[in-house]
């Protein structure tokens, strides 16, 4: 048996109807994907201040002194993390378009840059972070997970087929055979 899903992708020109559903699915989930990373990357960088007040007001810090805001500007996770992901969730884009474009390692790239951005994007959420952060996180990593899914989706019949076998090797099934002529049980005209 081989496995003929790189069969079932469209051609060069990309003709998307012959695409597989697990495919499609992954590309209509490329621009919700790509508009979380975008979201998140433009609320961490314009809602800093609030970010490093909530991370100061967990861990007990006098927000309403320099000092305050100095250690939690230096205890808060980065601002570069949320950039970090949305250029990883770009490359994920292209990743999953070479895959419909039937480039085989694309697909285990795109694995690999999808669980990589889960687990960069699910890594803040263990300290104290504004609840938009929590959210936009959280949906970032669900749909990473999703394409996770979508890529590595399981072998199932429908997608193997038997090697093609020689002409000698098939075997026809005996039937009944036809009568002869001189056969005493053949009709006569």
């Amino acid at each position: 048996m081989f496995d003929v899903r790189d069969l079932e992708v469209p051609s060069e020109r990309g003709d998307w109807g012959s695409a597989p559903d697990g495919v499609r699915a992954a590309c209509a989930l490329l621009v919700s994907l790509t508009a979380l990373a975008g979201l998140r990357a433009w609320m961490v960088l314009g809602e800093w201040p609030e970010f490093l007040r909530t991370y100061g007001h967990a861990h007990h810090l006098d927000m309403h002194s320099d000092a305050g805001w100095t250690e939690s500007a230096l205890r808060a996770p980065a601002q570069w993390s949320a950039l970090l992901d949305l250029g990883l969730v770009l490359i994920l884009v292209l990743l999953v378009l070479g895959v419909l474009h039937r480039s085989s390692e694309c697909r285990i790239f795109g694995v690999v840059v999808a669980v990589a951005v889960t687990l960069d994007v699910l890594a803040p959420l263990a300290y104290p972070v504004p609840w938009w952060y929590v959210v936009a996180s959280s949906m970032l990593g669900l749909a990473c997970t999703t394409l996770v899914l979508l890529l590595t989706r399981p072998r199932t019949s429908m997608h193997l087929r038997p090697e093609p076998m020689s002409h000698q090797e098939r075997q026809l099934e005996p039937g009944p055979k036809p009568p002869r002529p001189n056969d005493p049980s053949w009709p006569p005209l």
